[in-house]
């Protein structure tokens, strides 16, 4: 954050501390900002029908936008919902493109305002968190309560019910939250810990059995992009570099087997 744009308390704005951060409508609106949140959505979604009729008219939908916004003329559109079934069914509600560019220039803007009050055991959509210190930060809570493995202990998982579908009752001062009744569990950390794509054991760590089906299901799928000339030769080796990656904070070598078994299955293919 530009320390250039924090002053004290004079007047409206985003009150913390103290301080203010003025002009925050200016910085998310700015064109720049626009450009950058820009760059950041259509990350991975390039091949995409929505996001390449946008890019191709980028300066006009960017500028229009910026008007829109300056002039507080701007509204969302509605989102478009559908299923997908990742492995369980889910219901998606999808924006315009337009709203999601907005959406991160926003993000963009208030990140480093709200990310400071946040607790530390708080991992999603945050900077140097994620997925796998999440895991790193559960194993460490349990290597304490077991005494470094010497005591048998229990973990309790639990999701709370409709989290998401009750955010508009948040707004009103209203929100009620509850656990969802089909997704607590306790086990006995020697049973395996299913968390966040992989199952945690005292001694080790695996894959979690629907992550290793989606991503054999992904490797085969680029490998018929590569093979018909869909995705290049880098394009390929990135995206299993990213597997490699992911693999690489788990006990997998005979997975590894088994990709590599794949990859030679498909060079004789070709």
């Amino acid at each position: 954050m530009n320390k250039g744009n924090i002053k004290k308390l004079v007047g409206g704005g985003v009150k913390g501390k103290g301080i203010i951060e003025h002009n925050l409508f200016e910085q998310i609106i700015g064109l720049e900002n626009l450009f950058l949140a820009w760059d950041k959505f259509k990350q991975g979604k390039t091949k995409k029908s929505d996001v390449q009729l946008f890019d191709r008219y980028l300066e006009d939908n960017i500028f229009n936008l910026h008007y829109q916004l300056k002039n507080k003329t701007y509204q969302h559109s509605h989102y478009t919902a559908f299923y997908i079934k990742d492995p369980k069914l889910r219901k998606i509600h999808k924006a315009t493109v337009k709203d999601r560019v907005l959406h991160h220039a926003i993000f963009r803007a208030l990140y480093p305002i709200f990310d400071k009050t946040f607790i530390a055991d708080s991992y999603s959509c945050r900077i140097g968190k994620g997925t796998h210190k999440a895991i790193n930060r559960l194993e460490k809570f349990a290597l304490k309560e077991s005494q470094n493995k010497t005591k048998t202990i229990f973990i309790l998982k639990c999701d709370i019910k409709k989290f998401f579908d009750s955010i508009d009752n948040f707004l009103q001062l209203k929100l009620k939250l509850f656990l969802h009744p089909d997704k607590i569990e306790i086990k006995k950390w020697h049973q395996g810990v299913d968390f966040l794509g992989y199952v945690s054991f005292p001694q080790y760590r695996l894959l979690r059995a629907k992550t290793k089906k989606r991503m054999f299901a992904k490797i085969e799928e680029k490998l018929q992009q590569l093979q018909s000339g869909e995705i290049s030769q880098e394009k390929f080796e990135q995206s299993l570099k990213s597997y490699f990656g992911h693999l690489k904070h788990c006990a997998s070598v005979k997975v590894k087997k088994q990709i590599n078994g794949l990859l030679s299955f498909g060079d004789n293919k070709a």
